[in-house]
């Protein structure tokens, strides 16, 4: 079934890391970001025209601290919200310096069923000047499709399926049930654009996510 109207791509990620300056590098010389930001111990990349797309902070954790997915405009996350009230998710507003973190112009707070901190957002903000990568002259494919995939902890697979589409508006790609070498992987895929996938959900893990994909021209 065709989900609600919600939100269109995966448009940030937070990261919390023992290491920061092993980011900076695993982002610069691995990934082929660029740094964004360097505030106090904080650091922020760069992959296209957007002030930012992953954010990382210091800290006791290695681990994702956040989830930001993209929506059209105000009243569209004004009406998420709602939706989300409705279905008895705990939803607050983002405040002013959460926003210019962030560098949107507004966004609301929840957790998915597994417990992961996610965040709708609109009105990302752009960079002033061209993104370009000395590693990967072709750039990142983004645009409407977003930042790229995560797979995410889902401790009830059904439930998280049903919270991500009902609520959120994800659409069924398919669904992967398969014995991998004797590693059983049951994994669905959601996707709210045109990528294949924007997010998947695998069995309960240690960390937040799996992984997360960007992908180069």
């Amino acid at each position: 079934m065709m989900g609600p109207s919600g939100v269109t791509s995966l448009g940030y990620i937070g990261v919390l890391a023992r290491d920061v300056a092993a980011w900076q590098r695993f982002g610069v010389e691995v990934l082929g970001l660029a740094v964004a930001h360097e505030p106090g111990g904080a650091l922020s990349f760069r992959m296209d025209d957007y002030a930012q797309r992953i954010f990382v902070e210091a800290s006791e954790h290695d681990d994702v601290s956040v989830l930001g997915w993209e929506i059209g405009d105000q009243d569209e996350l004004a009406t998420l919200a709602q939706r989300l009230k409705a279905a008895d998710v705990s939803v607050s507003d983002g405040s002013a310096v959460e926003c210019e973190q962030r560098k949107v112009n507004a966004l609301i707070k929840f957790e998915d069923p597994a417990g992961t901190p996610l965040e709708v957002f609109c009105g990302a903000r752009r960079a002033n000047d061209p993104f370009r990568s000395s590693l990967v002259k072709s750039g990142f494919i983004t645009g409407a499709q977003g930042l790229g995939h995560v797979v995410v902890n889902a401790r009830n697979q059904k439930e998280s399926q049903k919270f991500y589409c009902d609520l959120l508006g994800f659409r069924l790609s398919d669904q992967i049930i398969a014995d991998v070498h004797g590693y059983k992987a049951d994994i669905v895929f959601l996707h709210a654009n045109t990528r294949h996938h924007s997010l998947a959900l695998g069995e309960g893990q240690r960390k937040r996510i799996h992984h997360f994909m960007v992908e180069v021209g």
